[in-house]
């Protein structure tokens, strides 16, 4: 999928919010392919012992999944981060994340256990300048 850069009023609500929603980054064909990776590397969700069961997170799966290590390296998505942080864009971790539907309320209700603000992450390591991408 070619997805056009993000022009100047994007850049400024990026500047300004702190986010910019992109809309579709993915075919029909690449989102087939990562519902694939999801369904195969999928944990048990009612043996989990993780606090929200019908939240999944599966650490570093790029690493098992070629699949899902293309799409982060070469997604429609790629360009656009490069053109907010910079040419030196560095792939320095990844969460694969699965919000089960079955479990907790919609997930634009604060009151669910599946539910996750908009935010920002800048933990998983020490960059400098400390810019980081969710």
């Amino acid at each position: 999928m070619i997805r056009p850069l993000l022009d100047g009023d994007d850049l400024e609500r990026y500047r300004t919010d702190g986010y910019v929603a992109l809309g579709p980054i993915l075919d029909d064909d690449q989102c087939a392919a990562l519902v694939e990776v999801e369904q195969r590397y999928r944990p048990d969700a009612a043996g989990s012992e993780a606090p929200d069961p019908g939240l999944l997170v599966r650490e570093q799966l790029c690493a098992q999944s070629a699949a899902l290590r293309d799409f982060c390296i070469n997604g429609a998505h790629v360009p656009l981060l490069a053109q907010v942080l910079g040419p030196d864009v560095a792939f320095t971790h990844t969460q694969f994340i699965t919000k089960l539907p079955d479990r907790g309320a919609v997930n634009d209700d604060p009151s669910s256990p599946t539910w996750i603000p908009m935010h920002q992450d800048d933990g998983y390591g020490q960059l400098a300048p400390p810019l980081d991408v969710t």
